[in-house]
């Protein structure tokens, strides 16, 4: 957990700036909405430039498949950390006088039980993954025409290792790092709860496509309180990039396997998943009576004088964030709905 003085300090309003706390609120607000806009635009830019290198690429080694799509798997990694980064380089460049200090908690401290936390959260989610596939199964049995994107899967070793970088290790930093670590640390003095919820809600928008939206929320939520429990982005890396390796397991199957052996080894592991999480839930539950100090999540000196969570979140409702939850809504639907 976080030290006390440590916390008052980060969640101090009291500096150069000068502003009010609800001017203050609003400026972070529309930092947050211009650091997901410019995402947007990257997306939109995005395969324009693919497109670029992808020709300047297939010139280089066009008589080379291997090398072709090696350095193209680079740059689609490579892409994808800018989209982040970049974004909240320039954020951090326009409003360094307006903001906190870049504050993105790394320290090694954990929640109690971190591995159980751990195997317990990515259990919940592979749980909650099967509601959510029910939910869009649903959809789609109402009339609504889902479109799903399946990337194609590396068949090389080379590949497979980068694959395993992009898919496994890059997302568990870069958006660890953006969501539970700047984001949410933003947020965190109008109250614990209103910066869990508007940086999990933020995240699932991320994706712009409805079949990861409603999983990435709830995601974003249970990694989030553990993040804020814990006091350190660690135990959401972790928690995300376990989550993301049983996804790779089960797509390097897919590749490697015949498809009976494919089907045990999904059942196998998703035996596996389960009884991590049981047992992750039963040592929780176990010391949950002797652990007191739980999450207070409504509490802060800027969030006692100034907001509660529902005030907050109407007051999260400015121009910059209108816009950019339009943009994201609009790219949601055009990236989800198949047409013709």
């Amino acid at each position: 957990m976080y030290e006390e003085q440590e916390r008052e300090d980060h969640l101090s309003l009291d500096f150069h700036t000068g502003l009010t706390p609800d001017t203050h609120f609003k400026s972070v607000v529309n930092i947050i909405a211009f650091l997901s806009f410019l995402q947007i635009v990257f997306y939109v830019g995005a395969p324009y430039i693919y497109e670029f290198v992808e020709n300047s690429v297939y010139r280089l080694f066009g008589q080379d498949a291997l090398m072709y799509h090696a350095v193209m798997d680079v740059w689609d990694m490579f892409e994808y950390t800018g989209s982040f980064l970049i974004p909240l380089g320039v954020v951090l460049l326009i409003f360094r006088d307006r903001v906190f200090r870049p504050y993105i908690p790394f320290a090694p401290s954990t929640p109690p039980h971190a591995v159980s936390v751990i195997f317990f959260t990515v259990a919940v989610l592979y749980l909650f993954g099967w509601i959510s596939d029910g939910i869009l199964t649903l959809l789609e049995e109402i009339g609504v025409p889902l479109y799903y994107y399946e990337p194609p899967l590396p068949d090389t070793p080379l590949r497979m290792f980068l694959y395993f970088i992009s898919s496994v290790i890059l997302p568990a930093f870069v958006e660890e790092m953006i969501f539970r670590g700047y984001i949410l640390h933003l947020l965190l003095p109008y109250g614990k709860t209103f910066a869990i919820m508007v940086s999990a809600v933020l995240f699932g928008l991320m994706h712009l496509y409805l079949p990861q939206l409603l999983y990435a929320t709830v995601a974003g939520i249970l990694i989030g309180y553990f993040v804020v429990r814990g006091g350190s982005v660690w135990i959401g890396i972790f928690i995300h990039a376990l989550n993301n390796l049983f996804a790779y397991l089960m797509d390097m199957a897919y590749v490697l396997l015949p498809d009976t052996v494919y089907e045990m080894f999904c059942t196998a592991l998703q035996v596996v998943i389960l009884l991590c999480g049981v047992i992750g839930a039963l040592v929780l539950c176990t010391h949950a009576s002797g652990d007191r100090r739980g999450l207070p999540l409504e509490s802060g000196s800027v969030y006692d004088r100034l907001l509660d969570t529902p005030t907050a979140l109407r007051r999260t409702m400015t121009v910059p964030m209108i816009v950019y939850l339009v943009c994201a809504v609009y790219y949601v639907i055009i990236n989800s709905i198949a047409v013709g």
